[in-house]
């Protein structure tokens, strides 16, 4: 019972660990096209 979780809270952060990254990778992608058009113009 115990070590269900406990690997289920590890699978938690885990997933939020992830969420995190994608979320600012594609923060970072957004402001990467938004200065391309800023410039582009």
């Amino acid at each position: 019972m115990k070590l269900s979780q406990r690997s289920d809270s590890t699978t938690n952060k885990q997933g939020v660990y992830i969420m995190k990254t994608i979320y600012l990778e594609t923060d970072k992608l957004a402001n990467l096209a938004f200065l391309v058009a800023a410039t582009g113009r």
